[in-house]
């Protein structure tokens, strides 16, 4: 809608590998899709174009300042942005939405956070609230409840990977 009425161009961005594979390895999580089907995903939903941002140690170490800088500033010319209510950006994850819309004020674009949509859950009979996100989508993969992850996604997951063959001991 923000695009529609400017005329600006929607571009998306996202990040390979995942963040948490480069600063924390040994929890890297399990990827929801391939880059390729994320863009795409991204395109059908309305992207122009889509950047996928290579997250290196060297992207990890950036402050909250130099990211909003070198990406939205330098690299995108942002005129507004677009991020989820839970979005955390720069080193060690400083950066939070107030402080975007409080640089966006100061770097002349706009900011617009999105709140997730929670479904009720009951986890160990409890009932709450559960943000429906991709750690919640990676939960219901990993406890094999594709039908809720398909629910939280608004499509079927989809997971890929290459065949690996075994020692070729059981019947041919």
């Amino acid at each position: 809608v923000l695009a529609d009425s400017s005329g600006a161009r929607v571009v998306a961005v996202t990040f390979d590998p995942h963040p948490s594979a480069v600063v924390r390895p040994d929890t890297r999580p399990l990827m929801l899709s391939t880059v390729a089907h994320r863009v795409g995903l991204l395109h059908q939903v309305g992207a122009d174009d889509v950047l996928v941002l290579p997250f290196t140690a060297d992207v990890a170490s950036w402050t909250p300042v130099e990211f909003v800088e070198r990406v939205l500033i330098e690299g995108l010319r942002a005129e507004a942005v677009v991020v989820g209510e839970g979005f955390r950006f720069g080193h060690r994850a400083a950066g939070d939405v107030a402080l975007l819309q409080k640089l966006g004020a100061e770097r002349d674009f706009t900011v617009s956070p999105l709140a997730l949509e929670h479904v009720r859950v009951v986890d160990h009979g409890d009932p709450g609230d559960v943000a429906w996100s991709s750690t919640y989508v990676r939960q219901c993969v990993r406890e094999g409840d594709v039908a809720e992850a398909a629910h939280a996604l608004a499509r079927a997951h989809r997971g890929e990977g290459s065949e690996a063959h075994g020692d070729h001991r059981g019947p041919e």
